[in-house]
């Protein structure tokens, strides 16, 4: 956790003495500190630490407006803002910047640790990721490849060892006798390449096309029945008029890829999507809405006097009622629908190609469904829900939805209430 570098800003001698010797802890690599917005931001673009923890109001440049400045040259940088204002502008304007969390004044210092902690379990995963990738590139670049060389018209020339085995041939005699199409053994998945064609080699010239990072393949191998994934790599020679195809297994790699997108984008406990993964889709969605002129709605729900549950069965059991709860919406949802866990026991749901009617309708049959259901120990609970539909070039979705809800609690909750 101490290999990592935190740049500090706070206007607020007192604050800023004092939390500087709480964050030493945190790091062996470097604790920069600045005053305000402006030395922030040139600390940042200095020494581009692994994590921001930054007041908001300050002189010279806000907070808010240093983390749009970082923000724009690093989307994915990990941020922590504090303030001792809980005006809901700062704090949506937070959720708007994507930031990893925002803490009221006076902190908490368990909650900054734990914070803390969180962020560095990340950056210390996605370093492991970058260097295995690196290495398993670099094996695969001296020893590990499929070679096959092919004639100007794509015939088979020449099969190494390694592709030999693949295809089960003894030697390279009879692989040119066979001459199979490696088409016919890639397999359809979204994040890889296909070909328009299986037949012949035009996938050869279709793959071409494509930036280097979009040249993965996967293949079944044939009396294992397995598949793995490759990285594709097309040389032409010139001189001889051949052309070379290498074949890098990446299948690990890729696998270790998806499991930490899935710690990134995924909730542990209801194993939905978490807010992370909400934003991003979110911003993806309104854009396409916006571009289509299609509809696009928005519930956000809250599970009423949920702190009750934890408070008189455990939090054990709460979180067995979070999880059923999860599993209760999922069958009622679309395949296309995004449900995602916003934080606690508030969730939302994002319904692409929903006008605020349809999310009405939907909205007040999950009511009535969790009104009726039993959770784990004999549990009854209700939910208050807050619509929003989005209207043209809207930006303001989630405000709308989140403003609903408010309502819809303050109303006397068990309620739908469309913004």
């Amino acid at each position: 956790m101490k290999n990592n570098t935190i740049l500090f800003v706070e206007d607020e001698a007192t604050i800023r003495e004092e939390l500087s010797q709480f964050l030493e802890r945190y790091t062996d690599r470097g604790l920069y500190i600045g005053e305000n917005g402006e030395e922030g931001l040139a600390l940042y673009e200095k020494y581009h630490p692994d994590i921001v923890i930054s007041d908001i109001k300050m002189p010279k440049m806000t907070g808010i407006e240093m983390i749009k400045r970082i923000k724009a040259s690093n989307p994915d940088q990990a941020i922590i803002l504090t303030t001792a204002h809980s005006d809901s502008s700062f704090f949506l304007e937070a959720i708007e910047l994507q930031v990893d969390g925002y803490l009221l004044k006076p902190l908490d210092l368990k909650l900054l640790d734990k914070k803390i902690k969180k962020i560095s379990e990340h950056i210390v995963f996605r370093r492991e990721y970058e260097t295995q990738k690196i290495i398993m590139n670099e094996i695969a670049h001296l020893q590990g490849s499929m070679l096959a060389v092919l004639n100007e018209e794509f015939k088979l020339l020449f099969l190494n060892d390694k592709a030999l085995a693949f295809w089960g041939e003894e030697n390279i005699e009879e692989a040119i006798k066979h001459d199979r199409m490696l088409s016919s053994r890639m397999v359809k998945q979204e994040e890889y390449f296909y070909p328009s064609e299986i037949e012949g080699r035009h996938w050869i010239t279709e793959i071409q096309l494509l930036p280097p990072h979009k040249r993965i393949i996967a293949l079944w191998t044939p009396g294992k029945e397995v598949i793995n994934t490759y990285v594709v790599d097309v040389t032409y020679s010139a001189e001889s008029k051949h052309t070379i195809i290498s074949l890098s297994e990446i299948t690990k790699m890729e696998e270790e890829k998806k499991l930490y997108q899935k710690q990134i984008y995924v909730d542990e406990l209801t194993q939905i999507y978490n807010r992370t993964m909400f934003n991003k889709q979110l911003d993806i969605e309104l854009k396409r809405a916006n571009s289509e002129k299609s509809e696009l709605s928005m519930i956000v729900m809250d599970i009423d006097h949920f702190k009750q549950v934890n408070d008189h069965y455990g939090h054990m059991v709460g979180d067995e009622v979070l999880v059923g709860l999860t599993h209760l919406i999922k069958r009622k949802i679309r395949a296309n629908d995004l449900f995602a866990r916003w934080g606690g026991e508030e969730f939302v749901i994002l319904l692409p190609d929903t006008d605020s009617e349809g999310a009405r309708i939907l909205a007040e049959n999950l009511r009535k469904m969790i009104e009726v259901h039993t959770f784990s120990a004999d549990i009854s609970l209700t939910c208050s829900f807050g619509v929003a539909a989005k209207k043209q070039d809207d930006v303001y979705l989630f405000r709308k939805a989140d403003e609903a809800l408010y309502r819809a609690k303050l109303n006397g909750r068990n309620r739908v209430v469309i913004y």
